[in-house]
């Protein structure tokens, strides 16, 4: 326990522990052993640790939440995979999950700033004109989850090898659940994959790995992919 929580502790002990003297000595005709009527200060001491505890524990939960729905990929995992320790505690955490996985289901963070790359011979090249490979380096570079994201939405539309590999690259690795959720939505648009979970960033790289191969073929033979390979 650290200093500042002992402090705390430690003053809640001695204000709880006066206030029930206080109460006991103040009733004249309460009878018996006025001892037997004041609470042990060690059990008030654990009582009072309990609980800032568990206060600090849905502190965290909240915290972990809002992280979580600003992007943050490591909160989520907190939230959801941490070994909480009260049932009370683990319930109200799965909540927070669940609350989590509820608002990413049909939202996107997308910018509304539409993408450009500068290219070597210094010209600037809009949305509609990049490349794959453009899209695939602001996908891996860009400055900011919405541009990324973006470019995970963009990259959808282009069926290669190389798109897959980045989707399932950025859905795999990115910091932030906006662009992974993007980034899952066009490998699905790209591939036929079927998700079975708003964050189900393993079972397509897993899906992936399987079917690689078959993708790879059809889309060299220029054959429609909407239905997911055998």
């Amino acid at each position: 326990m650290d200093r500042a929580r002992r402090i705390v502790v430690a003053v809640a002990v001695v204000a709880a522990f006066g206030a029930a003297l206080f109460f006991v000595r103040s009733q004249p005709d309460l009878g018996g052993d006025l001892r037997a009527a004041v609470p042990d200060p060690q059990g008030l001491k654990e009582a009072i640790e309990g609980d800032l505890a568990t206060r600090e524990e849905l502190g965290k939960i909240e915290r972990l939440s809002d992280l979580a729905l600003m992007g943050n990929y490591n909160a989520y995992q907190a939230l959801a995979l941490d070994p909480w320790g009260e049932p009370a505690i683990r319930d109200r955490a799965r909540k927070a999950s669940r609350d989590v996985e509820a608002r990413y289901a049909d939202a996107s963070r997308v910018s509304s700033t539409p993408l450009r790359s500068r290219r070597e011979d210094g010209s600037v090249a809009g949305e509609d004109e990049l490349t794959p490979l453009e899209l695939r380096q602001i996908l891996s570079r860009g400055r900011n989850q919405g541009l990324r994201a973006r470019a995970a939405r963009k990259l959808g539309d282009h069926a290669d090898p190389g798109a897959a590999e980045a989707l399932v690259r950025a859905m795999s690795t990115d910091a932030s659940l906006w662009v992974r959720v993007e980034a899952l939505r066009s490998y699905e648009r790209l591939t036929g994959f079927e998700r079975s979970h708003v964050f189900a960033f393993t079972e397509a790289a897993s899906w992936h790995t399987a079917h690689r191969t078959v993708l790879a073929e059809r889309w060299l033979a220029n054959v429609d992919v909407a239905a997911p390979p055998p």
